[in-house]
């Protein structure tokens, strides 16, 4: 199988210490062959870390003749918490493949960080989706990341009550041509399960959606390429035949 791996960290986010040759070491021995490195970018510092994370990219790719694709990349979390900010970071530099992602709640706090003891957690998932719809409407980027983010820090409870927004999330994933990214870091959280899952992937499908990536959402070289046959079957129950990566801003398909 040809191993890829849209979705990781290095020392340039400032939840990882991983060096960018760390990284590319560990792809190496995982067997992945082409690797995106998606620092984040998000809050006051996003333009200056997303720089940092693009010239260390550059700088290292200009010397590596390895057996390993790299995609430079980024992900933009809560893009439009500032939008003039997300736009100099896309404008910056020739990004092969952007990640959305909204990490925050409406509030402005992490979900990671959140006591929900008490809150309405249907309720909470509703006012998380249609940020992230707002998110993908505004459109400038080419994989949505880990749908479902907050499920992974909440205690486990009733599902229903948020399936119309999710569909309106999915069709306009669809709609707007971008990728559904099957993030296989979930299985390291606390509920041990890919986001989104896989009856969401499903449904994605269902709805239309024809692109998906697989990310492992490493911040530690250990986790490069994890549970990426996982991601993939995931992938293929659902319907797909092949999934998506990408380099200079365009789909490349590779066989399930």
């Amino acid at each position: 199988m040809f191993v890829t791996d849209f979705h990781t960290h290095t020392c340039a986010s400032p939840d990882s210490r991983t060096t960018l040759p760390q990284l590319l070491a560990a792809a190496e021995a995982a067997g992945v062959r082409e690797l995106a490195v998606t620092d984040h970018a998000e809050g006051s510092d996003a333009l200056q870390a997303a720089s940092a994370s693009y010239e260390a990219a550059a700088a290292f790719a200009a010397a590596y003749n390895g057996p390993v694709r790299l995609a430079r990349g980024i992900e933009l979390g809560q893009p439009l918490a500032d939008e003039a900010r997300s736009r100099a970071v896309l404008a910056a530099h020739a990004w092969d493949v952007v990640l959305l992602s909204q990490h925050d709640s409406p509030e402005g706090e992490d979900y990671y960080r959140i006591n929900f003891n008490g809150r309405h957690l249907p309720t909470v998932m509703r006012a998380y989706l249609w940020e992230l719809l707002r998110v993908i409407e505004w459109g400038h980027g080419h994989v949505l990341a880990h749908l479902t983010y907050p499920l992974r820090y909440m205690p486990p409870f009733d599902h229903a009550g948020y399936g119309d927004e999710l569909d309106a999330v999915l069709r306009a994933v669809a709609a707007r041509g971008l990728a559904l990214e099957i993030n296989t870091g979930g299985l390291r959280s606390r509920r041990r399960e890919i986001n989104p899952a896989p009856e969401v992937v499903r449904r994605f499908f269902e709805l239309g959606g024809e692109l998906i990536t697989v990310g492992s959402d490493a911040h530690r070289a250990a986790d490069v390429g994890a549970h990426f046959e996982d991601g993939c079957a995931v992938a293929r129950a659902a319907g797909f035949r092949y999934h998506a990566v990408f380099f200079g801003g365009k789909a490349k398909m590779q066989k399930l």
